[in-house]
């Protein structure tokens, strides 16, 4: 090496390297879950310095999550005013055996270039493997009791309504309702007094008063609760039998599964009521106060009639899980199944 060289390498080495700062990755994350699956990728956002994470919760089924998804990359890559850059990534975050269009959902996001957190059975448990082994087989209502053990905080399972009490408010009919109502009798119609009771539910603020709604103005899945619990509770103390039809229209998987421990625990129902009732939750299936002869399968048969039978007809073994059975279609009475392809194609339509 000849010293003209050395002094150039000897140059080169003391120069002041340019330093080279990695550009922020964006992650744009559709999930199905619209509260643990957002508390757990905010929480994430502290650990990475070079991260950003925009996390859309979508709710609803797996297609309905990759919709949104595809819909985001599409649109982002088509508007040219758009900051969308090619190092970032949309992904489509959904749980595994609670539903039937998995399989499309998949497809449809590998065809669009959308990633995909697929969770067996469900998101909860990556919360479980943070704190301990969980390596065996279970149903996504046995991790989120689990994780209820661990966390007495989690909340996954309570139906959460926000209400902390109720009072009821006399109201007088005004001039035109009474009117109304003079007309109604007049043909016959039984009419409500000039004067009611009606009820509100309260609700706390964050300075601590608790402030009053009317029933018009709770969510459609409050005002189905409080119907079905008052015809629940009428049934229990007279015990007599209540039909429920759609016993989950409005309601979330917990609430259902909550009227159905009122009925089965004989803390609640000491004077033997009983419920029948129709339901289109698979999740319910899970339910460990359930015997195998209290639950029956509806199915429709060629002729347009529909034939009931119960599980106790279909051999099954103990610790089954019951719901990824019916959603496998072991036990019939499923609906006609749309294949993953027709639905690719009608998404991408």
């Amino acid at each position: 090496m000849t010293s003209e060289r050395r002094k150039q390498r000897r140059a080169a080495s003391l120069k002041r390297r340019r330093h080279v700062r990695e550009p922020e990755r964006r992650f744009h994350i559709y999930c199905e879950g619209t509260k643990t699956e957002p508390a757990y990728f905010k929480a994430l956002r502290s650990q990475f310095s070079r991260v950003q994470l925009e996390v859309i919760p979508v709710g609803g089924d797996p297609m309905q999550v990759a919709s949104k998804a595809i819909e985001h990359r599409r649109r982002s890559r088509r508007d040219r005013q758009s900051s969308f850059e090619e190092t970032d990534q949309v992904w489509a975050v959904f749980d595994r055996d609670r539903h039937t269009t998995h399989a499309a959902a998949l497809d449809a996001c590998r065809r669009a270039g959308v990633h995909v957190a697929s969770s067996d059975p469900c998101f909860e448990l990556w919360l479980a493997l943070h704190f301990e082994p969980y390596d065996k087989p279970a149903h996504s209502v046995q991790i989120q009791r689990r994780l209820h053990h661990l966390f007495p905080s989690y909340n996954h399972d309570k139906a959460e309504t926000g209400i902390v009490g109720h009072r009821l408010r006399e109201v007088t009919l005004d001039e035109s309702s009474r009117q109304l109502m003079s007309k109604l009798a007049e043909l016959g119609v039984k009419t409500p007094p000039e004067r009611m009771d009606v009820l509100e539910l309260a609700h706390r603020r964050s300075d601590g008063e608790d402030v009053y709604f009317e029933l018009e103005r709770e969510s459609a899945g409050t005002r189905r609760l409080v119907v079905v619990l008052t015809q629940a509770f009428d049934a229990l103390d007279s015990g007599t039998l209540l039909v429920v039809d759609e016993l989950d229209a409005g309601l979330h998987t917990a609430a259902a599964q909550a009227v159905l421990d009122l009925f089965c625990a004989r803390q609640t129902n000491p004077n033997g009521a009983q419920l029948i009732a129709t339901t289109h939750d698979t999740n319910l299936l899970a339910a460990s106060n359930l015997r195998r002869d209290q639950v029956w399968f509806a199915k429709k048969t060629r002729d347009g009639a529909t034939r009931t039978y119960p599980l106790t007809d279909i051999r099954t073994r103990k610790g089954d899980n019951l719901e990824r059975g019916y959603l496998q279609r072991r036990y019939g009475a499923a609906p006609r199944r749309i294949s993953p392809s027709d639905q690719a194609v009608a998404l991408e339509a």
